[in-house]
């Protein structure tokens, strides 16, 4: 944090926590006065570690009563769970295949290659792209495949699903990229959801959009390459007509047009969270919460949820479950009016990937351990804690 007085020390070495809610900055703890404080005039040294040498103190000593107290009165604002982690753990840790070729050579080539056509069939049929003459100065994304598992919260393997998706990581900003924000949900939300339809009864169910983000028309010229297995036409390329998962401002996309569907119907976004949607007519009550194109709905009673899937119906393509037995890979178990949340499988998966079963032989905190700036990040280590912190979210 810097200082702007006399000939005194500029700056201060803090931990930086998290942003403030009401206070354009940021939180940040002082380990040697104990104290949070906050400030909007820092300089963040990202790839600097503190000492190895740093002096070891019995964490005991840290009054954590203190800490908790002024978190609550300082609203810092809390990240959004970050589910994405779990389906990028898919491919690393059940071994699913990362490019069309080693799907191609793999046990179950023929699982996959259905899964392959029954996408291109899905595309085609909903007319994502028009091929059209390639021009020497029209810039052209690629694309690859993406294939996992589905699975149950258990683990166990449901079916193979292949998603074709544009690498978008090559577009160019003012060129085929815009505006990229996208909101999502918090678990927070969806505990309070299940509280409140426990409370009064209500009922809950979930649906997903079959693919969600293809009921958007785009309305940009983004040029991409035959899919990888397709005969390749060097002359010609695909036009997209409909936003397709890969590309930057495809959330951006799907949001709004997810927002305009249900403010058609009749919802009305949550001042809090906006990835919350309410709906009130005639002393009926719905509360949706959307996370991407996976959305839980909890109603007051059987004749306004038949009202609102009706309504959904004729505007999105989607696949219901009744028995609300997952929620974004979180076990559900329903008993009366009671929720029970448990996340078994991933538990299960993080415990089988641990080489030391979780035995803490080093003391706290580390304070000798040697740490480096490295470019490449250990993918497993950060595997695990995406894990861990979607377990503490989550559940």
């Amino acid at each position: 944090m810097i200082q702007r007085k006399d000939l005194r020390a500029k700056a201060r070495m803090k931990v930086h926590l998290g942003v403030a809610q009401d206070y354009q900055g940021w939180i940040f703890w002082d380990p040697d006065l104990k104290q949070l404080f906050r400030s909007a005039s820092v300089a963040f040294h990202r790839n600097h570690f503190l000492p190895k040498t740093a002096e070891q103190e019995d964490v005991r000593e840290i009054k954590v009563e203190t800490v908790f107290d002024t978190l609550l009165v300082t609203k810092i604002e809390a990240q959004d769970p970050l589910y994405a982690t779990i389906q990028v753990l898919s491919t690393f840790c059940n071994g699913t295949p990362s490019t069309y070729q080693e799907a191609m050579e793999a046990k179950e080539v023929e699982e996959w290659r259905k899964a392959c056509e029954d996408k291109l069939k899905s595309l085609e049929e909903m007319g994502a792209w028009t091929k059209v003459e390639k021009l020497a100065a029209t810039p052209v994304l690629g694309t690859r495949w993406v294939f996992t598992l589905k699975t149950n919260p258990k683990g166990e393997v449901m079916r193979h699903k292949a998603r074709l998706v544009v690498q978008g990581h090559r577009q160019i900003k003012g060129i085929n990229i815009e505006e990229t924000c996208a909101l999502t949900p918090t678990f927070a939300t969806l505990r309070s959801i299940l509280a409140i339809a426990s409370a009064f009864n209500g009922r809950v169910t979930t649906f997903d959009v079959t693919t969600a983000h293809l009921h958007r028309e785009i309305d940009e010229d983004i040029y991409v390459q035959s899919p990888p297995g397709r005969t390749v036409n060097t002359d010609r390329v695909l036009k997209l007509n409909k936003v397709w998962y890969g590309l930057k401002q495809a959330g951006h996309w799907w949001w709004l047009h997810l927002k305009s569907i249900l403010q058609d119907i009749g919802f009305r976004a949550n001042e809090e969270d906006q990835s919350t949607y309410v709906y009130n007519h005639d002393g009926h009550t719905a509360i949706l919460w959307i996370h991407v194109d996976d959305e839980v709905m909890a109603t007051s009673d059987n004749e306004i949820w038949k009202k609102l899937r009706g309504g959904l119906a004729k505007r999105l393509k989607l696949k219901w479950d009744d028995t609300l037995s997952s929620i974004v890979g979180i076990e559900v178990l329903r008993e009366g009016n009671k929720f029970h949340l448990k996340q078994s499988g991933l538990i299960n998966k993080l415990i089988s990937m641990s080489t030391n079963n979780f035995t803490a032989d080093e003391p706290l905190p580390m304070a000798n351990l040697e740490l480096n700036a490295a470019t490449q990040m250990d993918r497993e280590y950060l595997s695990r804690i995406g894990m861990i912190l979607y377990l503490a979210q989550a559940t």
